[in-house]
């Protein structure tokens, strides 16, 4: 898992670094949008090579991986 913050970077961090990541075969990388105060996660499923996208701006958030890790995206911002 990689979890990214991007303000400046926000562009490079969904494009250019999100395509290297999934060809990497990171499962879950999250991209915590300052500008939109977002968290945007990319799952890549089993069997899968392209990532699946969930967007949250509000709510209880947990990796997959460790589902009982939860965050409330409010005390994200």
């Amino acid at each position: 898992m990689v979890i990214e913050v991007a303000d400046a970077t926000l562009n490079y961090d969904s494009d250019d670094k999100l395509r290297a990541y999934e060809r990497g075969g990171i499962k879950e990388y999250w991209i915590i949008d300052v500008g939109k105060k977002a968290v945007n996660i990319y799952k890549l499923p089993p069997q899968e090579h392209n990532y699946a996208r969930e967007s949250h701006t509000y709510g209880v958030i947990a990796p997959q991986a460790f589902p009982d890790v939860t965050v409330d995206r409010e005390d994200i911002f």
